[in-house]
């Protein structure tokens, strides 16, 4: 008798060897197979390619750390397992999923992740400085919605440090004082908080209500006029819209955000990647899931936006934006100061930006990026 058990638990064993091996084989075979998206709708991000294969890439580590990368980003079936996971997650009453805190009032907001390159992002804009000593400089590091929404993060969650982020790059920064103005927009949002929504809870982009305020804090620091909000009318573009955030937590009961827009009469001459046209928004993103990228018409590594209806005494003022996708929406308002905006998005624009500023005569740059992606966003590398 206990030969047979023997005989049928040995079975099982084989069965279940066999079993798993057929399906990583296959799971691998379908990963070799299958065609490779560039491009996560769900998540709003590019996924990640194969990397570079060399001698420094691979004793330094890059080369598996980015085969791993590849491969999470490519394997079958992901975004069901995706939310399968996240499922499990909510069911066993978890307020953290996929790096994202479920948090008070409906919101869901991303953990903060320790600074590491904060010394690279400084050199950068020292770099810039010295490069454009007669330019108008303006540094803004715009917190997340961790920091201004930290009354709504679930009990000891981690708030992150991006307020003593910015100290610390203000200190490193302080002997280009005078050529360098940082625009810190940190009390504003906190203020703002309390009249309306600076973030979205969906996703993880400010408000156009959030950069409205802190257009108003770069004017002021700038010594710009001071543009009231009667100076806009506010349109209800889209009451469906469901960010990059929600993607990753996939709660069925989640509410969506909604997107306005604030528009004011300008004659425009708008440059994309794609075209020539007259307006700072394509509403064909509306029906998309990345409605987000209404503003500015998603990714372009160059918009060079002219308004031919400028007061007189704006004639001849010329921004020059180096930018992540925080700027999408705070780019329209800047068009009331400036004859001509110039905005890259330096991950994907490869020429720098010093022949630009001497071709259209730069007087102003704006560095804006959002504490999430100081550390990590590759175009900082092009800043200057």
């Amino acid at each position: 008798m206990k030969k047979i058990l023997f005989k049928i638990s040995d079975g099982i064993k084989v069965f279940s060897v066999a079993a798993i091996m057929v399906i990583v084989v296959a799971t691998m075979i379908m990963e070799i197979a299958s065609k490779k998206r560039d491009y996560s709708e769900s998540e709003n991000r590019h996924l990640a390619t194969f990397p570079e294969i060399s001698f420094e890439t691979i004793k330094n580590g890059d080369f598996t750390k980015g085969v791993e990368n590849y491969l999470c980003d490519h394997f079958p079936f992901r975004d069901s397992f995706m939310n399968i996971y996240a499922y499990v997650q909510r069911v066993e009453g978890k307020k953290e999923i996929n790096g994202v805190y479920l948090c008070d009032d409906g919101y869901y907001i991303e953990k903060n992740e320790p600074y590491k390159n904060t010394d690279k992002f400084v050199s950068k804009i020292k770099g810039l400085c010295d490069n454009y000593s007669d330019v108008n400089i303006t540094l803004m590091m715009v917190p997340t919605a961790i920091t201004i929404n930290k009354d709504k993060l679930p009990k000891n969650a981690d708030g992150g440090t991006q307020l003593e982020e910015i100290e610390k790059v203000k200190g490193k920064l302080n002997n280009y004082s005078d050529k360098l103005t940082i625009c810190d927009v940190t009390n504003e949002l906190m203020e703002g908080a309390k009249e309306g929504a600076m973030y979205y809870k969906t996703d993880h982009h400010w408000t156009t209500l959030g950069a409205y305020y802190a257009f108003k804090k770069y004017c002021k620091d700038n010594g710009l006029s001071d543009h009231g909000i009667e100076e806009y009318e506010l349109n209800e573009v889209s009451k469906d819209f469901y960010g990059t955030i929600s993607s990753k937590v996939n709660d069925t009961k989640i509410k969506p955000d909604k997107i306005v827009s604030f528009d004011k009469d300008r004659d425009l001459e708008v440059m994309y990647q794609s075209g020539l046209s007259d307006s700072l928004y394509n509403e064909e993103y509306l029906d998309k899931k990345d409605k987000y990228s209404y503003f500015l018409n998603n990714i372009n590594d160059k918009i060079i936006i002219t308004n031919k209806s400028i007061k007189e005494d704006r004639k001849g003022k010329t921004l020059l934006v180096y930018k992540d996708s925080y700027a999408n929406c705070f780019v329209p308002f800047l068009t009331d100061e400036f004859e001509t905006i110039i905005v890259l998005d330096s991950r994907y624009y490869m020429y720098g930006g010093a022949s630009l500023a001497k071709d259209f005569n730069v007087t102003d740059i704006l560095v804006l990026y959002n504490m999430n992606t100081v550390d990590t966003d590759t175009g900082i590398n092009g800043i200057y």
